[in-house]
């Protein structure tokens, strides 16, 4: 199977506007699609962000990048979160399998005026498709780091991993 890219999610959205079943203040739920792959939206869409002259951000991150996604064989799939610039939930959308029970919580989200920090705050266990809601909320803060805290973070993933760092020796039980 081919993975899905963002543009193919686009389409497949656009090709089923009609399916708005209920509100959430000022958010429309979109209906889940019993399709293959199953798609769930929830909010605007990047399409109706730019349509209304919302400033917004897009962040994706693929179901093939998701650990349980290619153990079950279906990384066919993609997660979709619109922000606004300061990271407040405007929408999402996934196609992918399970895509109808991953949208609840960006359904939450939505109805509780969170940021995308929230979700990525909030722990999801591994391995399942639930991480690829942390994951896609992730990018929206790797994007906010500046490159001195990029140099920090890469500081400790060296230290942790690097045999050339010395191994501190465990004190004596015999005392000083």
């Amino acid at each position: 199977m081919k993975d899905m890219d963002a543009a193919r999610l686009d389409e497949i959205i656009r090709r089923f506007p009609e399916c708005r079943v209920a509100v959430l203040g000022d958010f429309f739920l979109d209906k889940y699609l019993d399709t293959d792959p199953e798609l769930a939206r929830v909010g605007l869409s990047e399409t109706e962000a730019k349509q209304k002259g919302v400033a917004h951000r897009v962040y994706t991150f693929p179901f093939a990048d998701n650990d349980r996604a290619r153990a079950e064989g279906e990384t066919e799939g993609l997660a979709k979160i619109v922000t606004d610039p300061r990271g407040r939930l405007l929408g999402a959308a996934i196609v992918g399998l399970h895509a109808g029970e991953l949208i609840a919580e960006y359904a939450l989200a939505l109805t509780r005026g969170m940021k995308a920090a929230d979700i990525s705050g909030t722990i999801h266990t591994y391995p399942t498709l639930a991480q690829i809601n942390r994951r896609v909320a992730d990018q929206r803060l790797k994007e906010g780091l500046t490159p001195s805290s990029k140099a920090w973070i890469s500081s400790f993933r060296w230290t942790f991993t690097s045999p050339a760092v010395p191994r501190v020796p465990k004190p004596s039980s015999k005392g000083c």
